[in-house]
């Protein structure tokens, strides 16, 4: 005879994963269960609950099953799990982490069962409750879908970026569109992917799901009151912590806990309790690499990642290595000459508040006062914004940008140190105007018809329409001139 005993044990559900690139059927049939999430290495999780790593599979599924279809309860008494508060940990991390669309799951709690006399106790049963019925949940499951496509493009099937290169873009463009937040779904992956924000919970989520989608291996890890993920780089682990490399500018992100060993993340955290830390990742070969220096985003355009140093030099990172591009030092030089009032920290801080987005084959970049915008296919560069410092009561500068959905937005840093914001719809026509440079003629090929209009316009003969005269300026000095024609005409013979 058993006696059932109700332990609570899972509190209010907070941390949610993300969904994979293969369906639960898939992954019940497969012996690889990699698409499973945990807290610590699948051995690792085994051997507290006491199980083979193949019943532990068992178990994974069958609750990830339960979830999926949103059952009531969960029968796990045949796994004979012992009762610990190690095991009952692991369990809920299970629970809560084992599938990633299991972000309709509000909480559970296990009960357990033990013999007339108390003795041999032992995990027998999960109660799930829901915060979305299955019509609620589709309908933001095809939200969180749709919203992810966007973090993966120009990411996902583009083979000519490493693994390594793959998360480091996806774990700035999770920085760029999120913010810590408490308010709404923030330990969720729709809280963090289609609201923009949430807490530690949401950020490791959403880097999950979005590692998931590339087929790089990851899974969490947490200590009291943080969680942050390990993946796998050429089948090494490293520690990621998205959320605290999370900047506090647009544009602005940090990256030195983007690979880092188990001894850098203890250095780095040494106030925080160490429960439940995994200390798996014990290569540092990346502790100390060039990224920990990098304030912008890194930014995929075509076949390659693109990044700016402190310097303002803009660098190339494809398969033959990393090169530098563009030099906007001198530029950088030129605005802070202008501003004879500022202190030398501020004057420090202005320098290097550089931000870099791409669009639609272009490179953008922040100067103090200055927006430019660098052709990687033909390597010219215009200013497409220019910041008026005393025409704007005295603000300091630019230190953010963003390119959405058609919008063009900067932020500018005030003499108090304060931000403001504005949609630069005036300019949106510099910003994104379509087509390459070279294009005059705006048909969307390159030749000599496009020097012969040019020729014509400098007679007075023809003008420039639609995006034209933006286009025609190669050198970037805000008039279209024979310095243009000739740059043209070495274009298309190959020669620049």
């Amino acid at each position: 005879m058993k006696i059932i005993i109700s332990i609570l044990l899972i509190l209010v559900y907070t941390v949610m994963p993300v969904f994979g690139t293969r369906t639960i059927e898939e992954r019940t049939a497969s012996s690889d269960k990699s698409g499973y999430k945990c807290s610590a290495p699948r051995e690792k999780c085994a051997a507290v609950l006491g199980l083979s790593e193949e019943r532990y599979d068992e178990l994974i599924c069958r609750i990830a099953e339960a979830e999926k279809n949103f059952d009531e309860t969960c029968d796990i008494s045949d796994f004979n799990i012992r009762n610990s508060f190690d095991a009952e940990r692991t369990l809920y991390n299970a629970v809560r982490l084992c599938y990633p669309e299991n972000f309709h799951l509000e909480y559970s709690y296990v009960l357990n069962s033990s013999d007339e006399d108390g003795d041999d106790e032992t995990i027998s049963e999960i109660v799930f409750f829901y915060k979305y019925d299955k019509d609620q949940y589709q309908e933001i499951l095809k939200k969180v879908e749709d919203d992810a496509a966007v973090f993966l493009e120009g990411v996902r099937d583009n083979d000519a970026l490493t693994d390594l290169q793959k998360a480091i873009v996806l774990h700035d463009r999770i920085n760029e569109r999120c913010h810590y937040s408490t308010a709404g779904d923030c330990g969720t992956i729709d809280g963090a992917l289609c609201n923009g924000a949430c807490v530690c919970d949401g950020y490791s989520a959403a880097y999950a799901y979005l590692l998931d989608a590339v087929g790089i291996e990851n899974y969490y890890v947490e200590n009291y009151h943080h969680i942050w993920n390990v993946i796998y780089i050429d089948k090494e682990p490293y520690y990621v912590d998205v959320q605290m490399d999370d900047g506090l500018r647009s544009g602005a992100i940090g990256h030195i806990l983007f690979l880092c060993s188990y001894a850098k993340m203890q250095n780095m955290r040494e106030q925080e309790p160490p429960y439940y830390y995994d200390d798996t990742p014990s290569s540092d070969i990346y502790d100390d690499e060039f990224w920990n220096d990098v304030d912008t985003s890194f930014v995929v355009c075509g076949d390659a990642v693109y990044y700016a140093a402190r310097d303002g030099v803009i660098y190339r990172w494809d398969s033959d290595g990393r090169k530098a591009v563009c030099d906007m030092s001198g530029e950088i030089a030129s605005d802070l000459a202008g501003y004879e009032d500022l202190s030398e920290d501020r004057a420090e801080f202005l320098s290097r508040c550089g931000v870099l987005c791409s669009w639609k084959g272009y490179i953008y970049y922040t100067t103090p006062c200055r927006v430019v915008r660098y052709s990687p296919t033909m390597g010219t560069v215009k200013t497409v914004y220019t910041f008026d410092r005393k025409a704007d009561n005295g603000n300091y500068g630019i230190v953010g940008l963003w390119i959405r959905a058609e919008r063009v937005g900067v932020e500018i840093y005030d003499p108090i140190g304060q931000h403001s914001y504005e949609i630069l719809s005036h300019h949106t026509k510099r910003f994104l105007a379509p087509g390459a440079d070279g294009d005059s003629n705006c048909d969307s090929d390159i030749n000599m018809k496009d020097v012969l209009l040019l020729r014509k316009v400098l007679a007075g003969a023809e003008e420039l329409a639609g995006y034209g005269e933006f286009l025609s300026d190669l050198n970037g000095d805000g008039n279209v001139t024979m310095k243009d024609v000739l740059m043209l005409r070495k274009i298309i013979a190959g020669d620049e």
